[in-house]
């Protein structure tokens, strides 16, 4: 372990209780960031001014930094944990326009939703896996393999089973000039993820 690696989770239930704490932490800084509607208030937004927009870009350091030295299988439930965390919290409207439009009561749909957040969960649990594989196995730093990784996936996501593009990095920098204007210069929506 060289001085830049970040120290070794601590052993026992409260190492594990600090990473569980870290990935649902980055999940809700993650979703936070994206200036989330309020429920019960047509038009309202937390962080409307984009005061918080800042949390979309350094969101994640909170479980980068606890699975910086865990075994890869770790990572993945981590990973998992903090795309479920993320995503309840910036889907949660979803079950919304299910009971208004359709005959699904509320007791249905919020299973429903809380399916379509695991699965899209898995998109956060799988780059973070792969980096870390990649770093043990091949030698790739997580600085190289994790950027392409997080993008290739978040990339995936919108076109996997028709896509789902809702709730990307890119999104919570629409009021900043400088990152919005990056997908012109970058080439796409996903250039604030990198």
């Amino acid at each position: 372990m060289t001085c830049a690696d970040p120290p070794a989770s601590p052993p026992g239930r409260r190492g594990r209780r600090l990473d569980v704490g870290a990935a649902l932490l980055a999940g809700l800084l993650m979703a936070l960031g994206q200036g989330l509607a309020l429920p019960g208030a047509a038009g309202a937004e937390l962080g409307r001014s984009g005061w918080l927009d800042p949390l979309g870009l350094i969101g994640l350091v909170p479980l980068l930094v606890r699975i910086g030295t865990a075994r890869p299988g770790r990572v993945l439930w981590l990973g998992w944990l903090a795309g479920l965390s993320h995503f309840f919290v910036s889907l949660w409207w979803v079950t919304h326009p299910m009971v208004t439009f359709t005959p699904i009561p509320l007791i249905g749909a919020v299973p429903i939703l809380g399916l379509l957040v695991a699965f899209l969960a898995l998109f956060w649990a799988a780059p973070l896996w792969l980096a870390r594989l990649f770093e043990l196995r091949l030698g790739v730093g997580p600085i190289w393999g994790l950027p392409v990784l997080w993008v290739a996936f978040l990339w995936l996501r919108t076109w996997v089973m028709t896509g789902f593009p809702w709730a990307a990095v890119g999104y919570t920098q629409v009021r900043s000039l400088w990152l919005a204007s990056s997908p012109a210069w970058a080439g796409s929506i996903w250039s604030p993820a990198w």
